[in-house]
């Protein structure tokens, strides 16, 4: 009894020795888990959730009259999964048979099944050709497709491979680090965690082993069928069967195939109305620009990553990319949504609609004209620009070359890469193509030497002198055609180079030593040497300008080059008074060219650059509305109203620069022609004239009397036999550009004139 007895109470010593510490185990763990509560039930709560972003439809580019110029398409890419397919298709055909048979009387099972099986490849088949039908695709392709196939799986390198997970273990060690009671507190974390996981762990392993197994089975029936379909083929074709020296380990199954991309909703819709397993949908947004080259520079593009590159795409980004959504909902072990569980749902943002003061049609007549001057004089580039004078509006900016917005991305093999890259550049606003504007820019001293009433119209200058006495100093004066004493008059008509050069002399003399900063400011005004504010108005500020560079404002903009009266270049080369009134030692874009020129014919007054005309939200109501705005007042208007008349000479009065070559008879064409010598680099990198290669422009207004549309025209480098002089090259593009708009527009003729002539206003 003695024996029994001790060997029952030792048995119960040992069973209680075993089990406090389980109890106490478990206790721990349970404490464990209450202390952690909080964290596993915001983990539970996430794993039963989805967070999904709803992505906002980017906002569409329209011109003056609504034309679409860029807009988003909602699109979708198809994949197949053929093997899923495969499984559920005899189901489906089994489905779809049991409807049609339910009216007539039931046949056996086995019968039914044979039936099923008949039917499969017509239902397969008829499948194919209605989806390819839907997606306006070969058969071929699609039934390719939708055959299950299997390739060899490839397995990554060593250097390819991920680094090794770290163990719950290493993890908790790092977290503790190396302190003396590390070892006690994992130790005992673990046997507190470990004996309440065991059984857990034992289960999720065992699902997850038989779910495995079932993979895997399903794999090797695949493989063994698709194995005897190789084996026939080879030997219907009389070829060894390569597929029999593949390991199974080595093959996998081809899943989500890709069947389609960019296709539409409606496409979408009725391949889910056929109901056919294995076909998986992703949404895209598509950016796609119906006009393709037109307003190309200007407009600007989108990458397919969704990102905007240049243009009115980046400039306007702010706005067209509108704000995205989100939904937070509940989902089910499937992972579909409960609907009645959605926990927050915010609608996305759409874009704004931008609207331009753009006119296509003005815009590809531009164009059109651009083109064909390129086509006959095979210059470098061709830039045209057409606005209203008296509002800033830009009706059209044509760039050759150009490119299509549809494939930016698109090389011509003919060019260099440089060249490839300089189709994509803005060259009206300075973007790869500032240049010195010659005549044009005389305009500006003239104007200045009215405003200052330091010049009346009867005055003469001697011209063709080659030195000229300025400040004590013999400048060398540039070459001049017109040697002779001429009027003021003679000199803007005939484009006198000294004769530009002596009346700004006239003004910037006398006053020492700013008479020079005078002149730079007059400049200034006219928006040369600084940024014409294009995209000011929309939110966006240029940096401010800097002497001597050239720094890229926002949008594209380039601030061309002006040297500061002062400054070291301008003390070391005086000369350059002889130079700068001809447009020479200064830089432009052909936008700063052109609104300066519509100072003259605005009354004095430098306009904003105004390309958006009104950004819309996407129910129509107007979001924001850009409206003219002045920038500066360089001229008085009497000043500027003489000199317009002064340029009505250039175009109508025989002798003139562009006589014939830009008057429209009927319109009073006011303007001025350019020529100006490129700087070219020679053999040991120095830059010097080159006396072949020119710039040819021409800018100018009409009606003189009322402004209505402004044109410049800018072709870099033509190529024909003599000189390419503004008047011989752009002068009958720019009376080319206006007789269309002209007639697109229904621009009616002016009235006579009253007895006062213009340009015989007196300057006050």
């Amino acid at each position: 009894m003695t024996r029994l007895f001790l060997s029952v109470s030792r048995v119960r010593f040992f069973f209680l020795l075993l089990l406090v510490p389980a109890f106490a185990a478990v206790i721990g763990e349970l404490c464990w888990l209450q202390h952690k509560a909080d964290y596993y039930r915001e983990k539970a709560r996430k794993g039963r959730q989805i967070h999904k972003e709803i992505k906002a439809t980017r906002g569409s580019i329209v011109d003056f009259r609504g034309g679409d110029l860029a807009r988003t398409r909602e699109t979708w890419d198809v994949f197949v999964d053929p093997w899923e397919m495969e499984e559920h298709m005899l189901p489906f055909v089994k489905s779809r048979l049991m409807k049609e048979l339910k009216a007539k009387k039931t046949m056996r099972q086995g019968e039914f099944n044979a039936l099923a099986a008949r039917r499969l490849p017509a239902v397969r088949e008829e499948n194919i050709k209605a989806v390819a039908k839907i997606l306006g695709m070969d058969v071929a392709v699609v039934r390719r497709v939708f055959q299950p196939t299997i390739r060899k799986f490839r397995a990554p390198a060593a250097s390819d491979s991920a680094p090794a997970a770290k163990t719950e273990a290493e993890t908790e060690a790092e977290r503790l680090g190396d302190s003396p009671f590390s070892l006690l507190s994992r130790s005992i974390k673990w046997a507190f965690r470990q004996v309440g996981r065991d059984l857990v762990t034992e289960i999720k392993k065992e699902n997850a082993r038989k779910k495995e197994e079932k993979k895997e089975e399903k794999k090797r029936k695949a493989i063994a069928r698709w194995r005897a379909e190789q084996k026939r083929l080879a030997a219907a074709a009389g070829v060894p069967d390569e597929s029999a020296q593949w390991r199974e380990e080595e093959l996998v199954l081809s899943h989500n195939v890709p069947l389609a991309k960019n296709i539409s909703p409606m496409a979408k819709m009725k391949i889910e109305e056929m109901k056919i397993p294995g076909f998986r949908f992703e949404q895209k947004f598509v950016r796609e620009y119906p006009e393709k080259k037109l307003a190309a520079h200007l407009v600007g593009y989108v990458d397919k990553k969704g990102n905007a590159i240049q243009g009115l795409e980046k400039e306007m980004d702010w706005c067209l990319k509108g704000e995205d959504g989100i939904l937070i909902s509940e989902v089910d072990r499937r992972g579909d949504e409960i609907r009645v569980q959605r926990i927050k749902e915010v609608l996305p943002n759409d874009g704004k609609k931008v609207e331009l003061t753009l006119d296509a049609e003005v815009q590809r007549i531009c164009e059109e004209a651009a083109e064909r001057a390129a086509l006959q004089y095979t210059p470098e580039a061709v830039t045209i620009i057409v606005s209203e004078p008296k509002t800033g509006r830009l009706l059209a900016m044509a760039n050759w070359p150009t490119f299509d917005l549809s494939d930016y991305g698109a090389e011509d093999p003919a060019l260099t890469s440089e060249q490839n890259k300089a189709r994509r550049e803005n060259r009206a606003l300075g973007v790869g193509g500032f240049y010195e504007p010659g005549s044009v820019f005389k305009i500006i001293p003239i104007g200045m030497a009215l405003n200052e009433r330091a010049l009346a119209l009867d005055d003469t200058f001697v011209c063709g002198l080659p030195k000229q006495r300025y400040r004590g100093r013999n400048l060398d004066m540039m070459r001049d055609e017109h040697p002779g004493t001429w009027n003021v008059r003679d000199i803007v008509r005939m484009s006198s180079n000294h004769g530009a050069v002596l009346i700004a002399m006239r003004v910037t003399e006398p006053e020492m030593p700013d008479g020079e900063m005078k002149f730079y400011n007059y400049i200034r005004a006219f928006g040369i040497g600084r940024p014409t504010g294009i995209f000011e108005y929309i939110g966006k500020h240029g940096a401010a300008w800097m002497n001597l560079q050239f720094p890229e404002i926002d949008g594209g903009e380039v601030v061309a080059g002006l040297l500061k009266p002062g400054t070291r270049s301008w003390k070391k080369d005086p000369a350059i008074m002889t130079r700068l009134p001809a447009g020479y030692s200064v830089e432009v874009t052909p936008t700063q060219m052109h609104y300066a020129m519509c100072v003259v014919a605005n009354d004095g007054k430098l306009m904003t650059p105004l390309i958006v005309n009104r950004l819309l939200n996407a129910d129509g109501s107007v979001f924001r509305e850009c409206r003219p705005r002045v920038r500066s007042e360089p001229l008085h208007p009497a000043a500027a109203r003489t000199l317009a008349g002064m340029l009505r000479d250039v175009c109508g009065v025989p002798g003139g620069t562009a006589y014939r070559e830009a008057n429209i008879p009927g319109y009073e064409v006011a303007g001025k022609t350019g020529t100006a010598q490129k700087r070219v680099s020679r053999p040991d990198g120095r830059k010097e004239y080159s006396r072949t290669n020119h710039v040819a422009s021409f800018s100018g207004f009409f009606p003189a009397s009322d402004p209505r549309l402004a044109v410049t025209v800018v072709i870099d480098d033509p190529k024909l036999r003599g000189v390419g002089y503004g008047g011989k090259v752009a002068a009958p593009v720019f009376r080319e550009v206006a007789v269309k708009i002209i007639d697109k527009l229904n621009i009616p003729k002016p009235s006579p004139p009253p007895p006062a002539a213009i340009g015989e206003t007196p300057v006050p």
